[in-house]
């Protein structure tokens, strides 16, 4: 793309943001200081909370979408198929021009029209989040064929009186997925723990495209934070998990820090990351112990 279209491009997108943030001023919050990804969540701290954060690339709106990440555990996964299918429409409707204003109304009739899923919980249920994302759970059968992923542990970040754990494993289904939660929860130490938070990517094979979600699990905007970080990593067929034990003293944004730390930890013992390729840089590995 020449310079100047690039610079057309920046232009519209400060003169969009600057309207969206008049428009929605209690709901949008920048994530870096380029402007070019924010953070949308509507229903704050109610049982029907939607987190959704874009990045808007240099050729957005003239030639590309924006990019979105969306954490709706309450939601069940026909309900976002079919939202992730309106916003695809509505862009190709609007090839060329601002697109944001009209996706997110649309994410807004869609929660209010949405009746929750019966199978997935609002409440600090730690086994409830995956029932709506694949039928696995509902037939234990599916798994008596499938070994359980190889679960890497980092070491524990302890700061005024809470810890924090990361924990990962390499997965390429949901049924994967769930496997590893489960195992993970097996461990009373770690289900004990006051929130297990959870991030997943991996490749789908039948839709041929990148399948993600996450869970907060009652620490708000965690889930959605751990899986920006495996997408900025460009981390893919992974699902990892950060273990939180409050301590009763309130850490603040410090939390953030030391989950991401958690999760990068786990990730380096797993092998993940390019500089756990040195000699130098390997970690122990643990299977289903902390």
């Amino acid at each position: 793309m020449s310079t100047s279209r690039s610079d057309y491009n920046v232009n519209r997108q400060d003169e969009e943001l600057q309207s969206l943030r008049a428009i929605f001023p209690d709901e949008i919050d920048s994530l870096d200081e380029t402007q070019t990804q924010f953070r949308l969540t509507v229903n704050k701290r109610t049982s029907r909370e939607v987190t959704i954060e874009f990045t808007l690339p240099t050729e957005y709106p003239d030639l590309a979408p924006p990019n979105y990440l969306m954490s709706a555990p309450w939601m069940s996964k026909e309900c976002k198929f079919l939202l992730e299918n309106k916003l695809n429409q509505l862009y190709l409707d609007n090839i060329g021009e601002p697109i944001l204003f009209m996706w997110i109304e649309e994410i807004k009739d869609a929660i209010y029209n949405t009746e929750p899923d019966p199978s997935a919980s609002t409440l600090v249920d730690k086994d409830s989040f995956f029932a709506e994302q694949s039928a696995f759970t509902s037939n234990e059968a599916n798994f008596v064929n499938v070994e359980v992923p190889l679960i890497y542990h980092g070491p524990c970040i302890t700061d005024r009186k809470s810890a924090f754990q990361g924990h990962c494993a390499r997965v390429n289904s949901f049924q994967e997925v769930t496997i590893a939660k489960s195992a993970l929860l097996s461990n009373r130490k770690i289900v004990n723990a006051t929130h297990n938070i959870m991030a997943y990517r991996f490749h789908n094979e039948v839709t041929k495209s990148i399948t993600q979600d996450c869970d907060d699990d009652g620490e708000s905007a965690a889930g959605s934070r751990l899986l920006h970080l495996l997408a900025i990593m460009n981390l893919t067929n992974v699902v990892v998990f950060v273990s939180r034990w409050y301590g009763g003293i309130h850490l603040g944004a410090d939390r953030f820090k030391h989950i991401n730390n958690a999760a990068r930890n786990s990730l380096s013992a797993g092998g993940f990351l390019a500089s756990n390729n040195t000699s130098d840089n390997k970690v122990n590995k643990k299977k289903d112990k902390t």
